[in-house]
């Protein structure tokens, strides 16, 4: 067992400066160390099952940061199909909390969300919701119809409609 001094990654996403996600240059590296330590683990036919920042640790080697994927409690020898009873909300696929079978799709999943956060700063799903309740309503809706624009307050807000009020322009002149 080793010791990592510098944490976790959820410690490195909670500081200030990085509220709107971490630089370029340590995301790349991060995907790269945890993507390399996914793919080992699948080509031995094991499924990490609880990838998230928290399990992520960081270490410096000789002046050079490395991520490492840690805590195999949840991992499972892959099979014909895998079914869970616990997990991380905020990290899961929909196959794990609908008692579905699986395969190593669920740390692809866990993956893209753990990328979408360190980019954005924020989680893709609220925290305090479960996925019973934001399944439906991600399921009933295309990407055609969500819209992002900013509040009085320069919050990004999400809406199947843009008001008049929050328009900044128009495409088509009149």
């Amino acid at each position: 067992m080793e010791y990592c001094s510098n944490g976790d990654l959820r410690k490195q996403l909670n500081k200030p400066e990085n509220c709107c996600g971490l630089k370029e240059k340590h995301v790349r590296l991060i995907m790269k160390h945890i993507s390399s330590a996914l793919n080992y683990l699948h080509s031995m036919k094991i499924i990490h099952r609880d990838l998230k920042p928290e399990n992520i640790v960081i270490q410096d080697q000789n002046g050079h940061t490395v991520y490492k994927l840690i805590d195999l409690g949840y991992a499972k020898e892959l099979d014909q199909g895998s079914f869970c009873t616990s997990f991380c909300w905020n990290f899961t696929i929909s196959e794990l909390f609908m008692s579905q079978k699986y395969t190593c799709t669920v740390d692809y999943w866990s993956l893209g969300l753990l990328t979408h956060e360190i980019i954005t700063g924020s989680r893709p799903f609220l925290p305090d919701k479960s996925p019973a309740e934001w399944i439906p309503i991600i399921k009933g809706k295309s990407a055609a119809v969500i819209r992002a624009y900013l509040d009085a307050d320069k919050n990004i807000m999400f809406s199947e409609e843009i008001s008049p009020f929050h328009r900044i322009f128009c495409l088509k002149q009149t």
